[in-house]
């Protein structure tokens, strides 16, 4: 098990702050201990990217169905009350990364995050898999 610090006491303002990109390490489990103060603002927003390279960077998708069409967004997580939180998260790729934000007039809350890595990733994991053809 691995813990690794990704946010102390980050202010926050409109505008998103990512984490420094983190390497999974071969783990296959991510929780995040969110620490979330209020302030005067509404809610804590935040994300989570994960990347196969460190370079390139996908946000989790939620489908939302209408007849017989799904869309697909980003997700965005909100924490309006603060207080403590724990999320977790299986991982299948090697790097990670935090971005918040605030939402509200008069944003001025806090935000600390630790993140556990725990569990062991198949070695066979971004391998490519060949099958027999006949």
């Amino acid at each position: 098990m691995t813990k690794v610090s990704i946010f102390d006491n980050e202010v926050l303002t409109s505008t998103a702050v990512f984490s420094e990109t983190k390497a999974t390490a071969g783990h296959s489990q991510l929780v995040l201990n969110i620490d979330y103060e209020r302030g005067n603002g509404y809610s804590l927003l935040f994300c989570i990217e994960f990347s196969h390279d460190g370079t390139d960077w996908y946000k989790d998708q939620s489908g939302l169905l209408d007849g017989n069409l799904v869309t697909y967004s980003p997700v965005v997580s909100r924490i309006a009350e603060s207080g403590a939180s724990r999320i977790g998260i299986p991982l299948g790729d090697f790097y990670f990364r935090v971005g918040v934000w605030g939402a509200g007039e008069a944003i001025d809350g806090k935000v600390s995050i630790i993140a556990t890595l725990s569990g062991k990733q198949s070695p066979l994991r971004g391998a490519l898999h060949l099958y027999p053809t006949m």
